[in-house]
């Protein structure tokens, strides 16, 4: 089923997004041998390394994103090649969750339907799905959060120390995949605090071990970093929650239980309606109440993981849908839970009806996910699109000479398209805190007599219009004093003056 949606799904290949990119080319410095690296052009936010005389793609250390989807994509990557690779790990991946999705709520509850009930769950959530027609460490990232609650959940049923392990490994491993992980680790040591053995020494111990087993292998990666210039590529600042960020969280968290398409009463009504039944069924199975405290303490403290972030780190990350597949996940898992837990309650004779419902809401998911599907089979691939793979600009700079230093605002195409190093242009502010750079008119300066000694060119492409942290194509002209070497449907190239 899951290889058989995702091919449906991506008849022009998975979409390849800026960060995919990054992803890639981290995957191919681990196949080449140069580690956890990316050649400049792939990192728009690293510094420009041709003004202080360095060579033109050196591999730079990867510290914007975490390691481990592209080491697990770099052994592909060499044999399958970038879409062949990152298909095939989506689909594993996305079969892995599925099963999850089902075998979790029944080990739970003991109820088969919740194996059936679980999967469809995930299969009616278009956001999760949304994930696995993506090159993006969500792939892995879920099926890793998933087995990790899994496993603190055996060690709440028996407070045996295998799975408490196995949880760390499994958590720790979904924070090597994506930072916003982070929020996890607390998260489950406060549940082993709260739900653990009833012996508060053996308890206060079983945390720690938790919370070792999980951030050891962050530490040191965040120390790997420090030790190449930034700990995780990002600058401590507050920059509060923007009114445009609460509007898109909550219009994710909206569409979660109504169409996203649906007027914002109609999907406060799904969620008021969706929370009375899950709270109502919270209470029937409150002698299970560890589970529901491992569910609620997850969620609540991977969300304020993500608030953190935004707030402290990274202003430019957003609480889109993306971000919050891991907490709608989880949610889902407990619901699946919940109602297999009720249907064992139900005398025999009287299960025709929720079985009913269960088959009626089978048939509401696979209605949602053929919705989702008729959408995403027309849905931009990115850089993998025809667009791009048939650019004037990008032929045009596939022409220059191999010894011409290449400046643009879209390097990590460059590099997907056409395997070339290019250097990042300088940032009128930092896309993470949003701090205007200071030193930018002298690095102008050097970047203007820089191309004119090197006879070097800017590669500008209008296409890329969300990068609004680097100059204008009018400022170039004008700071740097070039002239437009070729102009093309899709953007310029500039040179020094003739």
């Amino acid at each position: 089923m899951a290889i058989a949606t995702e091919r449906v799904a991506t008849p022009h290949g998975l979409a390849i997004s800026p960060d995919s990119v990054a992803y890639l080319a981290t995957a191919d410095g681990i196949a080449h041998g140069h580690g956890a690296a990316a050649p400049y052009g792939v990192n728009l936010t690293a510094s420009v390394p041709a003004l202080s005389g360095r060579s033109l793609t050196p591999w730079e250390p990867t510290t914007v994103f975490e390691p481990l989807y592209s080491a697990v994509l770099a052994p592909l990557l060499p044999t399958l090649g970038a879409q062949s690779a990152g298909r095939v790990l989506s689909a594993v991946c996305f079969a892995l969750l599925l099963v999850l999705a089902g075998w979790v709520p029944y080990t739970w509850s003991g109820n088969r339907a919740a194996l059936f009930l679980g999967p469809l769950l995930v299969l009616a959530a278009p956001d999760l799905l949304d994930v696995y027609v993506n090159v993006e460490s969500e792939v892995l990232f879920l099926p890793l959060v998933l087995a990790g609650t899994f496993a603190l959940s055996c060690y709440l049923e028996r407070c045996a120390r295998g799975p408490l392990a196995a949880a760390g490994v499994l958590i720790g491993a979904a924070v090597l995949t994506r930072y916003a992980g982070l929020g996890l680790i607390p998260g489950g040591a406060l549940v082993v605090l709260l739900a653990g053995t009833p012996a508060l020494r053996r308890r206060l111990l079983d945390a720690a071990i938790f919370a070792s087993a999980c951030g050891a292998p962050a530490a040191v990666w965040v120390l790997r970093n420090a030790l190449n210039g930034s700990a995780a590529a990002r600058t401590v600042a507050f920059h509060p929650l923007t009114a445009a960020q609460l509007h898109t969280a909550l219009r994710a968290a909206g569409s979660w239980f109504a169409p996203s398409r649906a007027p914002g009463i109609v999907k406060a009504a799904a969620w008021i309606l969706v929370m009375i039944l899950v709270l109502s069924l919270a209470w029937r199975a409150r002698r299970r109440s560890a589970l529901q405290l491992l569910i609620s303490l997850l969620v609540l403290c991977y969300l304020a993981g993500v608030v953190v972030s935004d707030t402290f780190l990274d202003a430019s990350t957003g609480i889109d849908a993306r971000i919050l597949a891991p907490a709608h996940l989880l949610v889902l898992v407990g619901i699946g839970y919940l109602a297999g837990e009720e249907l064992t309650k139900v005398p025999i004779r009287l299960r025709v009806l929720p079985l009913a419902v269960l088959v009626a809401f089978g048939a509401l998911a696979l209605a949602r996910g053929g919705a989702w599907l008729r959408t995403v089979r027309h849905s931009s691939v990115q850089y993998a699109d025809s667009f791009w793979q048939h650019s004037p600009l990008m032929a045009t700079v596939r022409g220059l000479p191999p010894d011409v230093p290449i400046f643009t605002n879209a390097g990590d195409a460059v590099w997907f398209l056409d395997r070339r190093g290019t250097y990042p242009l300088p940032e009128v502010s930092d896309p993470r805190s949003g701090r205007t750079n200071d030193q930018l008119s002298a690095q102008l300066r050097k970047l203007g007599g820089f191309i004119t000694a090197r006879h070097a060119a800017v590669a500008f492409f209008t296409s890329v219009s969300w990068r609004t942290y680097l100059p204008s194509e009018s400022m170039l002209l004008a700071r740097l004093r070039l002239r437009v070497s070729e102009h093309e449907p899709d953007g310029v190239l500039l040179a020094p003056p003739a």
